[in-house]
């Protein structure tokens, strides 16, 4: 009869390292006077800073600009680093920002994003920008606008009512929905070959 030798080999004083996890936590930022924003790490999400005020350089832990994180502020200007991909709905709504610069790493601009800011004097939207949602910077001083060859998909109303004389849609956009561009006093509108459909009352009262 033969002999089946079985050999068990333990590796001792050696741990396997645990998988990484990564732990949720809050980090808070000044945001003039006593006001603080919040940023929920890992996901860099920034939020409660409606009781911000002044001039605010956003921290480069902030990925995600959440839901009504910086609504009805009393901001004056806001920074937006380049580490933030998403701008999510009413972020900025009904600010009094004097400048509205979307950084190139910017993806989504939600609905109602910037709306409603009435001091703009500044502006200028990333070229990396794809959907820019429903009203986002309607009712907003905007002056003139270049929409980047990124850009795919515009929302109802996005420009509306936002004091625009000129405006340039890129080449990516097929569909301007309905009241895109409505109650501006354009004196420029360039809009390319690539559009296919055109909503109701897109250039309403526009013309001068």
């Amino acid at each position: 009869m033969k002999r089946i030798a079985i050999c068990l080999f333990f590796a001792l004083g050696v741990s396997i390292p645990n998988a990484q996890v990564a732990i949720a936590e809050t980090l808070t930022f000044p945001c003039g006077g006593t006001a603080t924003y919040s940023v929920l790490i890992p996901d860099g999400v920034a939020k409660n800073g409606n009781g911000c005020s002044g001039n605010l350089i956003l921290d480069r832990t902030v990925k995600v600009i959440g839901h009504n994180a910086f609504s009805d502020s009393k901001l004056i200007s806001v920074t937006i680093p380049s580490s933030v991909v998403e701008i999510k709905f009413q972020a900025f709504y009904q600010t009094r920002i004097n400048a509205i610069i979307i950084p190139d790493s910017v993806k989504v601009i939600g609905q109602y994003a910037f709306s409603g800011i009435l001091t703009a004097k500044t502006f200028y939207l990333g070229k990396s920008v794809i959907d820019i949602g429903e009203e986002a910077f309607s009712g907003s001083s905007l002056g003139s606008v270049v929409i980047p060859d990124s850009v795919t998909s515009i929302g109802r109303r996005a420009f509306n009512f936002s004091s625009l004389s000129s405006v340039v849609i890129g080449k990516s956009v097929t569909r301007l929905n309905d009241w895109t561009f409505g109650n501006n006093d354009f004196s420029s509108i360039t809009i390319p070959y690539s559009v296919s459909s055109i909503g109701d009352y897109v250039f309403l009262e526009v013309i001068s």
